[in-house]
């Protein structure tokens, strides 16, 4: 190896180990004008476009890289994750699969495909790839926490005491010993031992919650009351009849953990109804327009500003991007649960879209979110205060949504749909304006990809046990227990 690819190595890995991940981009990028087909630089490149949420460049990279090296491993693996960052699951799983054959023991591209294979909904073959996984390497948490959601484990099982003296020795990566106790609680809560599996919980909860850079809860909740403050009567009135008159999105909301994936689920299941799934379409809208209309003021604060063209504007972006794969559907879900604080804005640049916000007791909610193990972008559900707060401010500013927004809103509640799931079910496609179709009742047999924490259990057909799921617990909930004082949701 030459010493200016040995210089360009050290300058790209410089950069990135300082966080600073633009700049090593662009060392690779100035590094393969004069070194084109050099691979490791193609690779470099392609997994600093990947940490950078770009996963468009990142496949154009690994793409590249395949060509350069069509016998390797790492190219069809880093394809594969890029397309699974865009929803190509089909062909993600046709890239991890080719990467497992070149290198079946590689145990991080086995979590990969098992992963995929969830989303897909193919659970058994998720769970055989999670078991791969962790056969290859006993010792990796991220794929035991995995395979924790799909079978049963004894206390006593050898696996769980090693985890379990793994993770209580203590001097392991935060990332590790954060997927160890989540893990662990998940099987100490289906073993019926509380105790154990709170104490894993609120452990693997407070080391992930210290890994959070730049979060702080009040700026959320200050959001929360402007947006209260700012979307009132007056607002409506000022907008009548503005925004994009398309009838077709269904947005379902909520607080995570609430019943919006199974809601979605029900609907999907109708052959006029097509699921999108999580989507950021709306905030991707709304940074568009910041950053074209109103540099200077983030939301809610630039609403006002804005006029019926720019509303209409706004609102087609959004059905641009959530109709892109929707063939002819008559009705589109986009079931992103944080999308209630964007409500209003919503009925704004988009006035005939129908909302469903769903609810549920509030301690089965909260619980529910304390119990998963959310990626950064739930920052407010690793703290039981700071998640009481939350839901608090939620509440608030979903009883003003009841009372003001325009065409109102369908509210479903999860243990209506559990106890009835007919009856709610047609309620939720009267809602719709569409013809009802027994299909929606088998919606656990919908073969559609599911990306969302819930992947699992909308794959099953109703059940009860997370009713009242919080009760064992309520000797260790502490701040949500205030919540249970009140009737509203």
């Amino acid at each position: 190896m030459s010493d200016d690819i040995v210089a360009i190595y050290r300058r790209i890995v410089a950069a990135a180990n300082a966080g600073d991940l633009e700049s090593a981009l662009a060392f690779c990028k100035d590094a393969l004008q004069s070194h084109p087909r050099n691979t490791e630089l193609v690779g470099m490149a392609g997994k600093l476009a990947a940490d950078m949420k770009l996963p468009p460049e990142a496949e154009a990279y690994f793409a590249r890289y395949i060509r350069l090296s069509p016998k390797s491993a790492e190219g069809y693996a880093g394809r594969g994750i890029a397309r699974k960052d865009q929803g190509d699951y089909r062909h993600a799983l046709q890239d991890l699969r080719r990467a497992t054959r070149l290198a079946p023991k590689n145990a991080e591209y086995r979590l990969n495909l098992g992963n995929v294979q969830e989303i897909t909904g193919d659970l058994d073959d998720a769970r055989s790839s999670f078991e791969a996984a962790l056969d290859i390497n006993p010792d990796f948490a991220e794929a035991f926490r995995k395979l924790a959601g799909h079978r049963t484990f004894s206390a006593d099982d050898p696996q769980v005491l090693h985890m379990t003296k793994l993770v209580d020795a203590g001097g392991v990566h935060a990332g590790v010993a954060v997927n160890l106790h989540f893990a662990l609680a998940e099987i100490f809560d289906k073993a019926g031992n509380a105790e154990q599996a709170f104490r894993h919980l609120h452990q693997g909860n407070g080391i992930k919650r210290q890994t959070l850079k730049g979060y702080d809860p009040n700026v959320v909740l200050h959001r929360i009351a402007r947006t209260a403050r700012i979307f009132n009567t007056d607002l409506f009135e000022q907008f009548r009849s503005a925004g994009d008159p398309d009838a077709r999105p269904v947005f379902i909301i909520g607080m995570p953990r609430s019943g919006t994936s199974l809601v979605e689920q029900i609907l999907a299941s109708h052959p006029r109804i097509y699921g999108a799934g999580e989507t950021r379409f709306v905030e991707l809208e709304l940074a568009n327009v910041i950053t074209r209309i109103q540099p200077d003021k983030g939301y809610p604060d630039f609403v006002p500003g804005l006029n019926p063209e720019e509303l209409a504007v706004m609102g087609q972006g959004i059905m641009q991007a959530l109709s892109q794969n929707s063939g002819n559907a008559e009705r589109i879900t986009d079931k992103m649960p944080q999308n209630f604080i964007y409500a209003g804005l919503i009925k704004l640049v988009l006035p005939n879209a129908r909302i469903i916000h769903c609810r549920r007791d509030p301690l089965d909610t909260c619980f529910s979110c304390f119990k998963k193990m959310f990626s950064d972008d739930v920052p407010f559900s690793f703290d039981l205060q700071e998640l009481a707060n939350y839901y608090k401010s939620y509440r608030a500013l979903m009883d003003q949504w009841r009372d003001i927004l325009p065409g109102g809103m369908l509210e479903v509640d999860y243990e209506n749909v559990v106890d009835d799931l007919e009856g709610e079910a047609q309620r939720l496609i009267d809602y719709c304006d569409l013809d009802w179709d027994p299909a929606c009742l088998a919606f656990h047999e919908t073969k559609r990809d599911v990306a969302t924490a819930s992947n699992l259990q909308v794959r099953k057909p109703i059940y009860t046990s997370a009713v009242a799921a919080w009760k064992p617990y309520e000797a260790y909930l502490g701040p949500l227990l205030e919540l249970r004082n009140s009737t509203a949701r």
